[in-house]
């Protein structure tokens, strides 16, 4: 399975790292892709140039499974997930089995993505739960054709269609936080690589300035 783990990464912190490489290491998922956008079609606040955020997430010291998929970076304009989705399906062809994952907040958005009711028809769901939240019955945004599974093992057992809850130790850092954190002048250090942090301060990223 390849796993697509898609968003702003503005900037990108351990709640996307952690995960990332915990899928890694399960013996369903082949690769994690992160997929940076250029711009959101959700979210209005994306405050670092797309050159920062690619650059940010090429510092991270991570096992050779994760890699950066620039596809929706170099269309410079917004690139809508069932394109990306759509692109990745006619690379890998019709039998790999592919994942977009997400956070749970991202999710419950999901009916008013862009054609969504066909984003089940080139790709599975993985999302990042919260630790103390059990995966619904039967979640309400779904479409009639998805299915809700309760590992990685069922969706490895069929291409697309599929929707997982994959618990997220780290669920409570948001890159909304660090970017309030800095404005607070408070320093993230716990919160993302030390290599991010220092690129952060170095380019003055975020209202940040000086050293803390």
């Amino acid at each position: 399975m390849i796993a697509v783990f898609g968003g702003a990464f503005d900037p990108v912190h351990f709640g996307h790292i952690k995960p990332a490489i915990e899928l890694s290491q399960h013996a369903e998922i082949e690769q994690v892709r992160f997929l940076p956008c250029h711009d959101h079609p959700q979210k209005e606040n994306i405050s670092a140039s797309a050159f920062h955020r690619l650059s940010m997430l090429r510092l991270i010291a991570s096992p050779p499974q994760l890699v950066v998929d620039t596809r929706e970076l170099a269309c410079n304009a917004v690139a809508y997930t069932i394109d990306s989705l759509q692109q990745l399906r006619a690379e890998y062809g019709a039998k790999q089995v592919l994942a977009f994952v997400l956070g749970e907040d991202a999710f419950a958005t999901i009916r008013s993505w862009h054609r969504f009711m066909q984003l089940f028809d080139y790709s599975h769901f993985i999302v990042l739960a919260r630790p103390t939240q059990s995966p619904p019955a039967k979640h309400r945004d779904l479409p009639a054709a998805a299915e809700l599974c309760s590992s990685l093992a069922d969706l490895a057992k069929r291409p697309t269609g599929g929707v997982v809850y994959f618990t997220n130790r780290q669920y409570r850092i948001s890159s909304s936080m660090i970017k309030n954190m800095i404005a607070n002048q408070q320093a993230p250090r716990y919160c993302l690589p030390a290599k991010v942090w220092c690129y952060i301060r170095y380019h003055q990223l975020y209202g940040c300035h000086g050293r803390r």
